[in-house]
């Protein structure tokens, strides 16, 4: 079985700051995380790339754990609830039976005010996801990076990024 979404395309429906965005759940970094906004129903939605058979979710939670998370699909132009559960700390695995998806999207309940932080998603399931493209580009984080963001908008020199 395979992490199929492992680097790939993450959308989310708020988050924090610029420095806890979905996209950091797939990126296999131990630091990184997402922490939602506060409005009461956030959700992170999972593009695979192709057509996959999922068999589990793991969710690893950071501090702030939702009261109920829910696995859809899209259907048509809205999203079809497949599993709501209560959520529970640490790591937890949702099972589904012999999904098939392109797309997968995590919605989290929590009370108004409250946010929501992830720490990692993996989507196990069988076969490959499309190849990821090579680039000499990562991802960084603000605190990998000892300058602020005013800095990098400006002229900055940039020719130790790449090898």
């Amino acid at each position: 079985m395979t992490d199929l979404a492992y680097r790939r395309l993450v959308y989310h429906s708020s988050a924090a700051d610029y420095d806890h965005c979905g996209h950091l759940v797939t990126a296999g970094d131990p630091e990184a995380l997402w922490r939602s906004g506060t409005s009461g129903s956030e959700w992170l939605e999972f593009r695979l790339g192709r057509l996959c058979t999922i068999q589990q979710i793991h969710i690893t939670w950071g501090g702030g754990v939702p009261e109920v998370v829910e696995v859809q699909q899209p259907s048509g132009e809205r999203w079809m609830s497949l599993r709501t559960l209560r959520a529970e700390p640490g790591i937890q695995v949702i099972p589904l039976p012999q999904l098939r998806a392109e797309k997968l999207r995590l919605r989290f309940r929590l009370p108004a005010g409250r946010c929501c932080e992830v720490q990692r998603v993996e989507i196990i399931g069988e076969g490959e996801a499309p190849p990821l493209p090579e680039s000499p580009w990562r991802i960084a984080r603000a605190p990998e990076v000892d300058s602020d963001g005013e800095t990098l908008s400006g002229p900055y020199d940039d020719s130790g990024w790449l090898p």
